[in-house]
């Protein structure tokens, strides 16, 4: 029985240096799935002030009265956009989430209350269009 126990005395510091060095392991592991999804996103986000900064300059209405700016100054293509805005001229630039974009214009789902409205050829404010589903639509309200 003495030779047993010598045996079990002499594993149990080999077993918790494997254990240990398994722990540490995935501790390592899981740092570096941390730094390379932080890498990811700051990529990420370079790229959207990138093209924030490549469309201001070439396609919006104001870019001849963009400011000089440096897209590495921002924190995120927000912020890179509302520092080039054309204040208060632009109302209407803005920077949308691609699943938002989708469910309003691919999916057909709207958001308010469920209609469109257009002037008519007198310069009166007209219901130009209610969908059926939507409160309006329900209420009885047509075009």
């Amino acid at each position: 029985m003495k030779i047993g126990n010598w045996n079990i005395w002499l594993l149990l510091p080999v077993f918790f240096f494997f254990v240990a060095c398994e722990e540490e392991e995935m501790l390592k592991d899981q740092e570096l799935e941390a730094i390379e999804k932080q890498k990811q996103e700051e990529a990420l986000n370079n790229s959207l002030k990138t093209a924030v900064y490549d469309i201001m300059n070439e396609w919006y209405l104001w870019k001849d009265q963009l400011p000089e700016v440096n897209p590495d100054n921002f924190e995120d293509a927000d912020a890179l956009l509302n520092a080039m805005m054309n204040k208060p001229t632009d109302k209407w630039s803005y920077i949308q989430e691609e699943e938002s974009y989708k469910s309003f214009f691919e999916k057909g789902e709207y958001e308010g209350y469920g209609l469109r409205m257009a002037r008519d050829m007198d310069g009166n404010l007209r219901v130009a269009f209610v969908y059926n589903d939507s409160p309006f639509g329900r209420a009885g309200i047509e075009r």
